[in-house]
Formats: C-alpha cells, sequence, structure tokens
C-alpha cells in the first residue's frame, strides 16, 4: 500500500482550514456557528462538546468502528491518503465520533466534529481534495418523545409550502432556523456547477412533497426535526428534502439535498446512530482521549482549534450529572447523527458557482468571504480546452486523475477548473498506429481526457494553457517500466 511522502504529507497538513478561527475569519464559520446556535437554541438542555480532534487519525476510527466493511471501497489507497498501515488523514470528519465518544462524560450531548477532510476526488467545480465537514450528533439516554401532534402549518412543522409544494427550511423549525458530507461528494442528479449558484430560478418538481415532523413520536421523526433545524439555519428558506441512504455507522440512513434554484444538490446526510458505533468500548482502560483535562465555556462560538493537529482537543459546554466513569457509557445510549458538507452549503448560500473561489487569494474575492452577503462574481476570461489521449491502467477513475493532476501542477492546480473522462478504449480495440503511438500495454486502455482551464480571477494566455498541458500529459504518461519478465 502507497503511503505519502514526508512531503506530501506535510503539504497536506499546511492547507488550511476554513472552519478554524485561529486561521482568520472565513464564512465557513459563519455557516458553522449558525448551525451550532439553532442547535443549542432548540435543545438547550443538551450540552454541546465541541470536538476537533486530529487531521491524522487511526484507520480503525475512520472505518473499522463506524462499522466499514474490511473490502469497502473507501479503503482503497485511490480513495484515502494512508500515512502508515494504520493511520491515515481523516476522509471525513465522522472520524472524530470515535474519539468524542470516549471522552463522553455526560449522558447527554450534543456533538460537534467540524474541520478540513482529505479525499483523492475528482477536479470540477464542486469538488475538492480538501472539502470541510461537520458531524453533528446528538446522543442520550431518554426514549423518544411522545407523540404531540402540531397544528397545520404551525411553526416546527415540516410541511410549510414551499415552491411548488416542496420542503422549505424556513418553516420548516420555525424561528430556531450536510460533500459531502461525510459519507459522499457527489452532487445528487449531478447538477452542472450553475446549478449551485443560489437557490433562484426554476422551482423544484411539482411532485415533490417534505417528510411530516408534525408528530414526534419516533427517532426517525426526531431525525427529520434535526435535519430541519440545521438546515433552516444554514440556508434559511431554501427548499429541501431528504432521501434514502445507506451509511455505514446509521440505519434508516437519509441523504440531504437543497434546491439550488435549477437543481437537487446534496449537501448532507443523516441516520439513527447505529448500536455498533455507541457500544460500551473495552473497560480494560481508558482511551488517549480521556488523559485530556476537560474545558467549559459559553456556547457561541467554536473554541479556539488544534492546527495540523497529533493532538486531539475536545471543549464540553455546559456538561452536567454524574458521569459514567472513564471510557464508559450508558447501556441505553441512542442518537441521532448528521453530515454536512460545508463548502456547497456556502456555495449555495452566497451564490458561488466555482469551489475554488473559497480559498481564492485575490483581494476583490477573499473579500467577500468573511460574510454570508451575496457573492459579486469577479471577471474572469474564457476558458481553454485542451484534449488528451493516454495510456493508463485499466479501471482508472475521475477521483484517481483529480488527485494525479493536483500533485502534478501544485500550486498552479487551482488553473484547473475540470478534469472529465471522455471516453476510454482498450488496448485490444485500438488501431495498431495507434497502440504503437501511445507504447500501450495490453492491460491497460486509452483514456481520452478534456481538460478545462480558467484564471477564475482574470485571462489565461494560451501559451500558459499549452503549458499547463504539456505538464499533465507528460506527468500522466510517465510510467514505471514493466519488470523483467512481466
Amino acid at each position: 500500500m502507497p503511503y505519502l511522502t514526508d512531503a506530501a504529507l506535510a503539504a497536506d497538513l499546511a492547507v488550511r482550514d476554513l472552519t478554524d478561527p485561529a486561521a482568520g475569519p472565513h464564512a465557513i464559520q459563519l455557516i458553522l456557528d449558525a448551525v451550532l446556535n439553532a442547535a443549542t437554541a432548540r435543545w438547550p438542555s443538551i450540552p454541546l462538546t465541541i470536538h476537533r480532534g486530529s487531521r491524522i487519525v487511526d484507520v480503525a476510527d475512520n472505518y473499522d468502528r463506524l462499522g466499514y466493511s474490511p473490502d469497502a471501497a473507501a479503503r482503497d489507497a485511490r480513495y484515502t491518503r494512508y500515512v502508515s498501515h494504520d493511520r491515515m488523514l481523516r476522509s471525513q470528519t465522522s472520524a472524530l465520533i470515535p474519539g468524542a465518544l470516549r471522552a463522553l462524560t455526560s449522558s447527554k450531548s450534543l456533538i460537534a466534529c467540524p474541520g478540513i477532510v482529505y479525499r483523492r476526488d475528482a477536479i470540477d467545480r464542486l469538488h475538492t481534495g480538501t472539502p470541510h465537514q461537520l458531524d453533528l450528533w446528538r446522543i442520550t439516554t431518554d426514549p423518544p418523545a411522545p407523540a404531540t401532534p402540531d397544528p397545520a402549518g404551525a411553526p416546527g412543522s415540516a410541511t410549510a409550502p414551499g415552491p411548488a409544494g416542496a420542503q422549505c427550511a424556513a418553516g420548516a423549525a420555525g424561528a430556531a432556523g450536510a460533500a459531502d458530507a461525510p459519507g459522499a461528494t457527489g452532487a445528487a442528479g449531478a447538477p452542472g456547477a450553475a446549478g449551485v449558484a443560489g437557490a433562484t430560478g426554476v422551482h423544484p418538481p411539482a411532485e415533490v412533497r417534505g417528510e411530516d415532523i408534525g408528530h414526534r413520536c419516533s427517532a426517525a421523526d426526531e431525525l427529520i426535526e434535526l435535519v430541519a433545524v440545521v438546515v433552516s439555519a444554514a440556508l434559511p428558506g431554501t427548499p429541501w428534502r431528504t432521501r434514502p441512504a445507506t451509511h455505514p455507522y446509521t440505519t434508516g440512513g437519509r441523504e440531504i439535498q437543497a434546491w439550488s434554484g435549477h437543481d437537487w444538490v446534496e449537501i448532507g446526510e443523516c441516520g439513527v446512530a447505529a448500536a455498533h458505533v455507541l457500544q460500551q468500548p473495552d473497560p480494560s482502560g481508558p482511551a488517549p482521549e480521556l488523559q485530556r483535562p476537560a474545558m467549559s465555556g459559553p456556547v457561541p462560538k467554536q473554541q479556539p482549534p488544534a492546527t495540523n493537529g497529533t493532538a486531539p482537543e475536545q471543549r464540553r459546554v455546559g456538561l452536567g450529572g454524574p458521569p459514567p466513569g472513564p471510557g464508559l457509557r450508558p447501556p441505553c445510549l441512542r442518537g441521532l447523527a448528521l453530515g454536512l458538507g460545508l463548502d456547497r452549503i456556502l456555495m449555495l448560500r452566497k451564490g458561488i458557482a466555482d469551489i475554488r473561489l473559497l480559498r481564492s487569494a485575490d483581494p476583490r474575492v477573499a473579500g467577500q468571504m468573511t460574510s454570508l452577503a451575496p457573492y459579486r462574481p469577479v471577471p474572469s476570461g474564457p476558458a481553454a480546452r485542451r484534449d488528451l489521449s493516454v495510456a493508463m491502467p485499466a479501471g482508472i477513475t475521475a477521483e484517481e486523475l483529480g488527485d494525479r493532476v493536483r500533485d502534478l501542477l501544485g500550486p498552479d492546480a487551482g488553473l484547473v477548473e475540470e478534469v472529465a473522462i471522455r471516453s476510454v478504449t482498450s488496448a485490444a480495440d485500438l488501431p495498431a498506429a495507434s497502440r504503437a503511438r501511445l507504447a500501450i500495454r495490453d492491460d491497460e486502455v486509452n483514456v481520452l481526457l478534456r481538460v478545462i482551464l480558467r484564471d477564475p480571477h482574470g485571462t489565461l494566455p494560451g501559451a500558459r494553457a499549452n503549458e499547463l498541458r504539456d505538464r499533465i500529459w507528460q506527468g500522466l504518461t510517465t510510467r514505471p517500466p514493466i519488470a523483467a519478465g512481466g
């Protein structure tokens, strides 16, 4: 299994976490604050715990303790950035939940785990290799609330009318106000980039209906209420819906989608926390996280977080009651799990069409990334499209290609708007002349790539676009020779 080099690991850890106030203000922090403030206002008796932890985590926390099977595709080095055989750069903020549970000292808690995560991901206007996520889990030993029907249309009902009958976040949680979501980074229905730039324009399809949370008497109903509170705070007035989904760490999983004005966009995932995640740990000894002193303070903003993180940290807010004991949790612990893709939510909130803009250093753009005011577009030049024909290993994915292009171009990768696979042809189906020109092996395929280059802040000269194309082509066609007899 290939591991990150020391240089690659240092470069990854140096990437700014936009949720971290210690690194400077960013609008993503305002989305995070809005969500946490809404959750604590809705459940004031449940203490808030903000757990940031380390960027480097145990593989067991990222996968095994969340219920991923040993052969899960997500574990493949094509998608995961391994530091060693048992350590990795976290690929989801859900990887912080096992540590937060090990350190839990209350039978009730709102556990918030925000931060940057690392993916080997495709390159387009919606995806990045370093997205930001928030896991928000509501943990309690209380049974589900008894049925308390709400009057039709009253605040708190998720059936408040939205465009064309869709669920509307503004009415879903009343005054209280999700890629990649941890489990996935794709957008529902693969919307085009324009579909992310704000909730205006075409209404949602008329057949869409929202879930009814008027009778909050089951975990599923409570889950929808949690989604309503969170989405209303993050995207006020934006229609939203959920769809069935499967996650290894939940039961009754749902995908959360928001209306962009043109299409449904995935912003998060949720479900009832699975028993295997909440079960008591081995009582033979406390987990390392339990050696940290507890910290407490007011709810509002998140605490100054760890930076490149080798030591996890946790902040407990308003914990009360006798703890269940070091490393132990009550046997009847139950919970709701919710994860949000913060980058995509911010893009929807501000009307931003290109995810690269969230990290822009251009003062005209960066100055707009400290508030939630609508984005004012900065003029950019036309796109430069370049097609490449290369020999690649069979089964190559857009995620692998995106990761390789980022590595090849380094800081210049910010000039790549999209890398798309247009066609794949097996070596056996190529003419002899094409096989010779590509020097393709029998176990390889011919991949036709479309590379779209654009400077998001100005014009990209043709000569510069050609130079970037050549660097990509050279890097993708450089490969180790076949071993003797291979």
